[in-house]
């Protein structure tokens, strides 16, 4: 925006063909897909912005160039172009896909929202409730008793400047005065205002705090439950990895579930941190016959049956659900 930095030209532009070439690399290996896939919210976004960027960067600096020039009739399109730079802001929004932290954030707040109605709704009741008080108390009572009555008039004379006047001691910010001039009339409105105060500030800030504490608890809960998601085609290619052809013996399975890739998997269905009895006991479960060994398809459906009826909170035992 100032004239004498031109460099912040030539920093946007070189931006500008970053995010086009990842665009660009993106579009060529996911194809078609790219606009319907599983991230195909964010892949929308990132086109968009993209190509406001191009409009608002190249394009529009092409039409403001032959507008100046022919002196034709498109001033409407060409400040609908220059609008576009406003959206360049949107390029912010970007990070929410890389931080996971500031992501869970925006979740929790989204999700609050309609809370935070029912908290502000609370909020205007009790400035409504203690506006009618304080006027009729105050300002409708003979105010030529106090030290300013133009001002008490000013402060309390109706229900909406008092609800004006009781909002501005929420944010204490030159309360005291109006209070003050009250309370040398009245002294026991000393204790009205520290309650009001109280319950305002204090108390409903702390609600709303809280508030937000367990919605940011309740994303972050939802993110790991997606991050810890089982997905069967992954035990399977982990499986896959590790083929046999031979019957597989207890050790063989000790083995194989002890590996990092199927710890990992089994761990997203409940089993985690098995000790060998447990293992033992899975193998038994498997081993239907009581041969002392299991097939690889043995082995392969069994551990489909396992990420089909994931349970990470379950105990081992009590997700073992194989059908027979």
């Amino acid at each position: 925006d100032n004239p004498n930095m031109n460099y912040w030209v030539y920093v946007n532009n070189l931006f500008l063909v970053i995010f086009c070439v990842e665009l660009g690399l993106r579009l060529a290996v996911y194809q078609c897909s790219f606009f319907y896939n599983e991230d195909k919210a964010w892949n929308w976004f990132d086109f968009a912005v993209v190509m406001t960027g191009v409009l608002d960067q190249w394009v529009s600096d092409l039409f403001v160039a032959d507008h100046d020039n022919s002196n034709t009739q498109m001033s409407d399109f060409v400040a609908l172009l220059r609008i576009l730079r406003l959206l360049r802001i949107l390029r912010a929004i970007r990070l929410l896909k890389h931080l996971r932290q500031l992501r869970l954030l925006m979740a929790g707040l989204v999700s609050s929202v309609s809370s935070v109605v029912w908290i502000a709704v609370l909020f205007s009741l009790l400035v409504f409730t203690s506006a009618i008080f304080v006027t009729n108390m105050v300002g409708k009572e003979d105010v030529d008793q106090f030290e300013d009555p133009a001002a008490i008039v000013g402060w309390f004379g109706t229900i909406p400047r008092s609800m004006a006047t009781l909002s501005i001691f929420l944010t204490c910010d030159d309360w005291s005065t109006p209070a003050r001039m009250v309370n040398k009339v009245y002294p026991w409105m000393e204790y009205f205002w520290i309650w009001y105060i109280v319950m305002g500030a204090f108390l409903i800030l702390s609600l709303l705090t809280g508030l937000m504490a367990d919605k940011m608890k309740e994303a972050r809960d939802a993110d790991n439950e997606a991050t810890q998601q089982v997905n069967p085609d992954e035990l399977a290619k982990c499986l896959d990895n590790l083929k046999r052809d031979q019957e597989l013996t207890i050790t063989d399975f000790l083995e194989i579930v002890n590996r990092p890739e199927i710890a990992s998997e089994l761990s997203k269905c409940g089993l985690q941190n098995m000790g060998e009895s447990e293992q033992t006991c899975l193998f038994k479960l498997i081993d239907r016959d009581g041969s002392d060994s299991i097939s690889w398809p043995e082995l392969y459906y069994a551990f489909t049956q396992i990420s089909k009826h994931a349970c990470p909170v379950a105990s081992p035992l009590e997700i073992m659900k194989l059908e027979g």
